[in-house]
C-alpha cells in the first residue's frame, strides 16, 4: 500500500545534509532521534525534528500533487492550491497509532468472526463516506484506507478456518469482498485478490469439502467470476503490485478449477478470460505471468470441448489465429530456459485441444497453421518438437487439412525426422536426448499413420501417389525403416506381456479400482503397442499400393526371424479395439457439436484399418514370389519416376 500512497500524495522538499541523513532501502529497526521515511524519492533514517520545507512550492510541484491526486480518485475532478504531503511519514505514524499487523494473535472463533467483520463493514462505509465528501483531497480519506487495508489484512485468518467458511458467506462477507474488487484503489483490490486465493486454496478443500463448496457456491453467484476477469483491465503489469494481483486472480482460477472443475465452462462462457489470456501471451517479454497465462489457457481450453469452440470464435475474433500470432514468436527463437520452455509447450498443448473439433481444424488451414509449423520444424528449433504434435491434431480425421499438409511440402520436411534425423538439435545429456527422440519419433509415425489412413487415390493433386513415392526413394530405405520400427516396438510390448506388473508398485494407489483389463491395454499402449499399430497400418498401406514395397517387406520381415501374419495380427486387433469403442464410453458422445462434425470421418478411419488388417498380404508362394519380382522390375521404373515427380514437387 506505501508506494500507492506515495503516489497519490506525492513528497518535496529535500533532505538536509551530513548526519541528518542515513540512507537504507528497509526499515531495520528505530534509531534514537531519527525516524524511518521516504523524501523526495530519498528512502532512509531522517533526524526528528530536522523538518522539510513546505509550502505550495512552484507550479511544477502543484501539478504533480494535483496528478496524483487524480490518480487516487481514480480519474475524479483535481482540486488546486494542496500541500504536498510525507506520504510514508504519514502511514508510518497511522500504522504505529493502529497497531497495524498482518497476523492474528488470537484462535478465531464465530464470536470473534462477527467481531471483524462488523469491524471490515463500518472500515469500508466509512471509506466511501469520507471519498465522497472530499473527493478533492486525498489525505482527508487516507487513514480510512490504510484502516480498510488493515482490516483486509486480518481477514486473512478465516483461511486456517474453514469449518467458518458457511458462517463467513452467510454474514455477507464474500459479497463486501466482491464488492472492493471495483475500489478506486487498486491496492485495495489487490489486498481482496490476494485473500481469495488463499480461502480458495485447494490443499483447504481437501480438508473441508463441503465448507469450500459452500464458499465457491457464493463466489460464483455473486458473479466473483466476472468481477476478477474485469478487473484484469485495470492492472497494470509495469509495477509490482498489479503484477502480483494478475498473478493471484489466474492462480484464483487454477484454485476454482481444481476445486470444481465444471467451473472452467462457466467462467469462458461468461466472461472474456480466454481473449485476455491469448493476448497476454501475445505479449513476447516473458515473465512468469506469461507462464501463468499460458498454464490457465491450457487447462481451460482441455477441460471443456465448449471452451474449444469458444476459442475459435471468441465474439468474431479467431482464438486460433491469435494462439498461432503468440507461437510464431517461437519459430525461429529458442526458449532460454526450462520455464519458457513449459509456456511454449503449454501453447502448444492448447492449440492442440483446440484442433479436436473440426470447425478449428478448418480455422488452422486458413490461417496458414500448416505452413507456420512446417516452418518451425525446419529450424530444428524446441518448437519443431511441438509442432509435429499440433500436425498430428490438425490432420487427425480430416482428408482435407492431410491435403493441405502434403501441398505445403510437409513431406519433404517429415521425412527427414522419420528417418532419424530430428525435428530438434540434438542435446547435450544423453538419457534426457534419448527420450526426445524416442517421443518426436512417436509423433511423426503418428502423421505418417493419419496420412495413410486420411489420404487416398482421390485425393487432389496426386497427394496420395506422393505420399507412397516417398517410401520407394533411396533404395527403399523408408520401407526398411518402417521394419525396423515394427521389430522393436514389437518387442518393447512383448518385453511387458512377459512382465506387465513391473513397475507398478509405485503407481498402486493411482491403479485402484481400474479394471485390470483396462490397466493391461493401457500399460501395453505406454510400452509401445500405440506405436506398433501406427507402424503396421504405414506398411499395410504401403505394402498394398506397391507390389516393391510388399516384397521388400516381407524380404526384412523374415531377416529378422518375423513374419507378415504378426503385422496383420497387429491390425486385426487394432481394427477390434476400434469397433469396440464405438459406443463403449458415453462421454465421447456428450458433446453434440463436436460428436457430429468428427464422426463420419472417424468411420473412415475405422473402415480403412479394418480394410487394411483384411487386404494385408501374409505369406506368398514361389510363383508369387517370381512373378512380383519380375513385376516389380517393370514397376521400378515407373514408380521412380513417379518418386522423381514427388521429389520436384515436395
Amino acid at each position: 500500500m506505501d508506494d500507492h500512497f506515495q503516489r497519490v500524495l506525492g513528497t518535496s522538499g529535500a533532505p538536509e545534509a551530513g548526519s541528518a541523513f542515513i540512507a537504507a532501502k528497509d526499515f531495520a529497526g528505530a534509531r534514537s532521534g531519527y525516524v524511518f521515511t521516504t523524501r523526495q524519492g530519498r528512502t532512509g533514517y531522517y533526524r526528528d525534528g530536522s523538518g522539510r520545507k513546505r509550502g505550495r512550492g512552484s507550479e511544477e510541484e502543484e501539478g504533480e500533487g494535483e496528478r496524483h491526486a487524480k490518480l487516487a480518485r481514480g480519474g475524479g475532478r483535481a482540486g488546486g492550491g494542496q500541500k504536498p504531503l510525507d506520504a510514508a511519514a504519514m502511514l508510518e505514524q497511522l500504522e504505529q497509532e493502529r497497531g497495524i499487523t498482518a497476523e492474528m494473535d488470537f484462535e478465531l472463533d464465530l464470536a470473534s468472526l462477527k467481531t471483524m467483520l462488523v469491524s471490515f463493514e463500518k472500515k469500508i462505509n466509512r471509506n466511501q463516506q469520507l471519498r465522497v465528501k472530499y473527493v478533492d483531497d486525498p489525505a482527508k480519506f487516507l487513514e480510512s484506507e490504510v484502516a480498510l487495508d488493515s482490516e483486509i489484512k486480518q481477514l486473512f485468518a478465516v483461511a486456517a478456518a474453514p469449518e467458518l467458511f458457511p458462517d463467513f458467506v452467510k454474514l455477507g462477507a464474500v459479497t463486501s469482498l466482491l464488492g472492493l474488487l471495483s475500489h478506486e484503489n487498486t491496492d485495495i483490490s489487490i489486498g481482496v485478490i490476494a485473500l481469495l486465493n488463499e480461502l480458495t486454496d485447494p490443499e483447504t478443500a481437501e480438508e473441508a469439502e463441503e465448507a469450500v463448496d459452500t464458499l465457491v457456491s457464493a463466489l460464483v453467484e455473486d458473479q466473483g467470476l466476472e468481477l476478477l476477469v474485469q478487473n484484469l483491465s485495470r492492472l497494470d503489469e509495469s509495477t509490482g503490485d498489479d503484477a502480483e494481483g494478475i498473478q493471484n486472480t489466474l492462480a484464483i482460477i487454477e484454485n476454482l478449477s481444481d476445486i470444481r472443475p465444471s467451473i472452467c465452462a462457466d467462467l469462458c462462457e461468461k466472461t472474456g478470460i480466454l481473449k485476455f489470456l491469448l493476448m497476454r501471451l501475445k505479449v513476447r517479454k516473458f515473465d512468469g505471468n506469461k507462464l501463468y497465462a499460458s498454464e490457465i489457457l491450457s487447462i481451460l481450453v482441455q477441460a471443456d470441448t465448449k471452451n474449444a469452440q469458444r476459442l475459435g470464435d471468441l465474439s468474431g475474433t479467431d482464438g486460433v489465429d491469435l494462439l498461432l500470432q503468440a507461437l510464431s514468436y517461437y519459430r525461429k527463437r529458442e526458449p532460454a530456459g526450462e520455464e519458457e520452455q513449459e509456456c511454449v509447450e503449454n501453447m502448444f498443448n492448447s492449440l492442440g485441444a483446440a484442433l479436436l473439433l473440426s470447425e478449428n481444424q478448418t480455422k488452422f488451414r486458413r490461417s496458414e497453421g500448416f505452413e507456420l509449423m512446417l516452418r518451425c520444424m525446419r529450424e530444428k528449433n524446441y518448437a519443431g518438437t511441438c509442432a509435429v504434435k499440433v500436425i498430428d491434431f490438425a490432420t487427425a480425421n480430416n482428408p482435407t487439412n492431410s491435403e493441405r499438409f502434403v501441398e505445403t511440402g510437409g513431406l519433404k520436411v517429415l521425412f527427414p525426422a522419420f528417418m532419424g534425423n530430428g525435428v530438434a538439435r540434438p542435446k547435450k545429456h544423453r538419457k534426457r536426448a534419448t527420450d526426445e527422440r524416442r517421443l518426436a519419433e512417436a509423433q511423426v509415425v503418428s502423421v505418417l499413420s493419419t496420412l495413410a489412413v486420411q489420404l487416398s487415390p482421390e485425393s487432389r493433386r496426386d497427394c496420395f501417389p506422393r505420399f507412397i513415392a516417398k517410401f520407394l526413394e533411396g533404395d527403399l530405405e523408408k520401407v526398411d525403416r518402417l521394419v525396423e520400427l515394427f521389430v522393436e516396438y514389437d518387442k518393447a510390448v512383448k518385453e511387458y506381456d512377459r512382465n506387465p506388473n513391473a513397475g507398478e508398485e509405485d503407481e498402486e494407489d493411482d491403479l485402484d479400482g481400474i479394471d485390470p483389463e483396462i490397466r493391461l491395454l493401457a500399460g501395453r499402449l505406454s510400452a509401445g503397442l500405440d506405436v506398433l499399430r501406427q507402424v503396421s497400418v504405414v506398411m499395410a498401406t504401403v505394402a498394398i499400393h506397391s507390389p516393391r514395397a510388399r516384397s521388400r517387406i516381407q524380404e526384412k520381415l523374415h531377416e529378422k526371424n518375423r513374419r507378415p501374419s504378426e503385422v496383420k495380427a497387429i491390425l486385426v486387433g487394432h481394427a477390434k479395439d476400434l469397433l469396440d469403442k464405438e459406443g463403449s464410453d458415453p462421454a465421447d458422445h456428450s458433446e453434440e457439436a463436436h460428436a457430429s462434425s468428427a464422426r463420419p470421418n472417424e468411420e473412415k478411419t475405422k473402415s480403412m484399418v479394418a480394410s487394411l488388417a483384411i487386404s494385408f498380404p501374409t505369406e506368398v508362394s514361389e510363383g508369387e514370389a517370381a512373378a512380383a519380382e519380375e513385376a516389380s522390375a517393370g514397376a521400378a521404373t515407373e514408380e521412380a519416376s513417379a518418386g522423381a515427380a514427388a521429389a520436384a514437387t515436395d
